[in-house]
């Protein structure tokens, strides 16, 4: 339809154009193309189709074929502006708004990886002096520990720092002090909290806007000074998390006759058994 093509020819260049720029912005950005599935581009991708339809039956130029152009620049648009700020490759981002917060996790989860390898290489350098008796170790804490619960300890929620730097003991202080020997953990586990709970419908929405917030929890059991087995839940950051899990292996002994630490043991399991197990 020659005189279709002559109204419409500007505007068709113009998404062909916008299409060409992206595609080349996704492969030198990220090696492949965007796979963002918006809600604007699937609006264009309907509003397209119908375009084609009315055009094909009409023979003529209708408002579709306008409003499928310009949601073509727009979509085309919003796809390079999600390419421009996320810093990795992501697919099913609906939103600029989830882009944005994608870009903010991932950011802060590159920051939490590098302080975590950081303060590995540290927790190596500071176990192998102390192992090779050739120096002291240095006193080190984790600044935001929280004792979410158990029977250690009166209460839930308290907010404190913990202390690892130490060769035979892991402190906790806050408005109560604790004390857990590495020669009496019994076991220990790694998990993920909601830090919200909401209905299964809210949930399900909010998965699709935005990433589910976590918080990482250490549960520990150990035996106290009366041999009686007492349970501890703190919450801290990942990169804490990490580094306490590896504190833990490092420390804890294994060739003793207590149960041997592993990871993922119900706590129900740990109050049922009595102090000699």
């Amino acid at each position: 339809m020659p005189a279709v093509w002559q109204q419409c020819r500007s505007g068709v260049l113009l998404v062909l154009g916008c299409e060409a720029l992206h595609f080349a912005f996704d492969f030198a950005k990220f090696g492949r193309p965007a796979s963002y599935h918006s809600y604007v581009a699937k609006t264009w991708g309907l509003v397209l189709a119908v375009a084609v339809v009315v055009t094909f039956a009409t023979q003529h130029v209708s408002i579709w074929m306008s409003a499928a152009v310009v949601l073509g620049v727009l979509s085309n648009a919003e796809t390079l502006a999600m390419s421009l700020i996320l810093p990795a490759w992501r697919r099913d981002v609906k939103t600029l708004v989830v882009a944005w917060r994608m870009r903010t996790d991932l950011l802060r989860e590159q920051v939490e990886m590098k302080r975590a390898a950081g303060a590995l290489v540290g927790l190596a350098v500071m176990l192998s002096l102390g192992t090779l008796g050739s120096a002291e170790m240095k006193a080190q804490s984790l600044q935001h520990v929280t004792y979410v619960g158990g029977t250690a300890l009166q209460g839930n929620r308290i907010d404190g720092k913990l202390s690892i730097g130490t060769n035979d003991t892991l402190e906790f202080a806050g408005t109560s002090r604790l004390l857990i020997p590495y020669d009496h953990v019994i076991t220990y586990e790694s998990s993920s909290r909601k830090v919200v709970h909401v209905g299964l419908l809210t949930e399900g929405i909010w998965k699709l806007v935005a990433p589910w917030p976590e918080a990482k929890q250490i549960s520990l059991s150990y035996s106290d000074a009366d041999d009686h087995t007492q349970v501890v839940v703190l919450e801290m950051s990942r990169a804490d998390e990490a580094l306490l899990v590896e504190v833990l292996k490092a420390r804890v002994p294994r060739g003793t006759s207590r149960q041997p630490v592993q990871p993922l043991r119900p706590l129900v399991s740990l109050k049922e058994k009595g102090p000699e197990q």
